[in-house]
């Protein structure tokens, strides 16, 4: 993250991206999303880095600087900005309920309510309950789009998910 800025903005300027937990003390409004190039496309990778301040392990250090570029790469390791780190449940609530505000349709979909797209994913374990910086190590089980199943990971069955005496009858 710093490697993109720090040429240009300089140390003391690049420390201060990603202010989010300010932004959030004087009121504003934070929406996330994963569609910038930039940036990977998995959520839970914007998820743990927003909670940890750090780079996910499991990124690749090359897509943060350019080939051939050295340097010091452990410091992409290490929380920049730690004052700005904000919990897992903000930053659920940052990509979900705050960015369908942002986008006009908080009354269509953003969280589960009785006449909102059902728009759901099953991850492999509950990223509330694990370390912050495990959040990478996250799969998608499910992702479930307006009420249906748009992915299931290759290796799961379905029925693995339901509990017995939970199917509804």
């Amino acid at each position: 993250m710093l490697d993109c800025a720090e040429p240009v903005l300089g140390p003391e300027r690049a420390a201060w991206q990603y202010p989010i937990r300010s932004i959030i003390e004087q009121g504003g409004r934070v929406c996330f999303g994963s569609d910038w190039f930039v940036a990977p496309l998995y959520p839970l990778y914007g998820i743990e880095a927003a909670v940890t301040h750090t780079l996910p392990a499991s990124l690749p250090l090359h897509s943060v600087h350019s080939e051939g570029e050295g340097g010091d790469e452990s410091r992409y390791r290490q929380p920049w900005n730690a004052s700005q780190c904000i919990s897992v449940e903000e930053a659920i609530k940052f990509y979900t309920l705050n960015s369908a505000w942002m986008s006009f349709c908080e009354s269509e979909s953003g969280s589960l309510e009785v006449g909102k797209t059902a728009d759901i994913v099953i991850l492999s374990q509950n990223i509330l309950d694990i370390e912050p910086s495990r959040i990478h190590a996250t799969s998608v089980l499910v992702t479930i789009a307006d009420g249906k199943i748009v992915y299931r990971h290759p290796r799961l069955r379905l029925e693995s998910l339901i509990r017995p005496g939970a199917s509804g009858s």
